[in-house]
């Protein structure tokens, strides 16, 4: 969807609407990144209602880089001055 479309409904419409939105969105084209999913990157579509359950009651198997931690906290990553870790010394 659009930023600029999203943000205007972000800004005009209740959040439980944006929930009628995404809800099915994500239903219909959604994949699934849960932790201990059987089938990982398996549509949530394809999904039986329990797995569905399951999945959706689970952590997701994402991981920050130091890239995204530094974007977290408002920090230019191009702004630290040397190796931020011993991973990227």
């Amino acid at each position: 969807m659009n930023t600029l479309l999203r943000e205007w409904m972000e800004r005009n419409f209740p959040p439980w609407f944006l929930g009628l939105i995404d809800g099915p969105r994500y239903r219909l084209f959604g994949i699934c990144r849960a932790e201990r999913c059987p089938a990982p990157g398996r549509r949530v579509l394809l999904h039986t209602p329990r797995q569905y359950r399951r999945c959706a009651n689970t952590p997701l198997a994402v991981v920050l880089t130091e890239h995204g931690w530094l974007l977290g906290y408002g920090i230019e990553p191009e702004s630290v001055v040397g190796p931020a870790s011993k991973a990227s010394a």
